[in-house]
């Protein structure tokens, strides 16, 4: 493997910094095929537009770790597999859709993050400053504090139908909003113990189950706490 690290052991001072007004090429680093590389302790910059880190095409087993993304759109991530973001700072969103055995742990991220279309998805310890919104298969959310956690039918489509999210465990998370769930028919999911503050909610917990089956007998809800519950008309909203 690959590594680049910065000496000083300060990401806000070794920082990969692009700052032209190109459109083509608008990110500071990408990671178009590659494998086997780490980032530790540096700072990416991009100026003007978007993009910071752009990892696409394959690319695989791609770290970073205690580094620092200054710019909008983080990291911007289509169809790779085994990245992990381990102990980072994200002025910005950061956004991965199409892949697979993705690790975010960790991290403090000041915009939301998005994840989309994934299969293996791990998200462990981190303090997100807006919402988790995401989709996929064998998801595990967990012991995150966020505004909201938004799992959306209408942003996936499969086949022809409108995409479902399975095997989705939420749990020990601090939330201040509420949890919004689209489940797989036949999948199990669990949402436990979590804390969730509904001030301003219709509901805490609303859950749909996939293709409008009235079932829900592979779903655990258990052990959640609910704040300001005055303001739901319903705790557990189920369709």
């Amino acid at each position: 493997p690959i590594l680049f690290e910065g000496e000083s052991g300060d990401s806000t001072k070794a920082v990969l910094r692009y700052n032209a007004n190109n459109n083509i090429l608008d990110y500071a680093l990408s990671l178009d095929g590659a494998e086997n590389i780490s980032f530790q302790k540096l700072g990416f910059k991009r100026d003007n537009n978007s993009r910071t880190v752009l990892i696409v095409n394959s690319s695989y087993e791609i770290s970073f770790e205690n580094c620092h993304f200054f710019s909008n759109q983080s990291i911007t991530g289509s169809r790779v597999s085994s990245i992990h973001l381990l102990n980072n700072y994200f002025q910005s969103s950061l956004n991965i859709s199409d892949s697979r055995l993705i690790r975010i742990e960790g991290n403090l991220c000041l915009n939301r993050i998005q994840q989309y279309r994934m299969d293996s998805l791990f998200m462990l310890g981190n303090e997100v400053n807006a919402e988790i919104e995401f989709s996929g298969n064998n998801i595990f959310i967990e012991s995150n504090s966020t505004r909201s956690l938004n799992a959306q039918q209408r942003i996936v489509y499969e086949d022809g139908h409108r995409g479902y999210s399975g095997n989705v465990n939420i749990i020990r998370n601090i939330i201040l909003g509420r949890v919004e769930l689209y489940i797989s028919e036949g999948d199990s999911s669990k949402i436990v113990s979590n804390e969730i503050d509904a001030k301003g909610q219709d509901h805490g917990i609303h859950v749909f189950h996939g293709y409008y089956s009235p079932t829900h007998k592979n779903i655990l809800i258990s052990g959640n706490k609910i704040k300001n519950i005055e303001d739901c008309k319903k705790l557990y909203f189920l369709l």
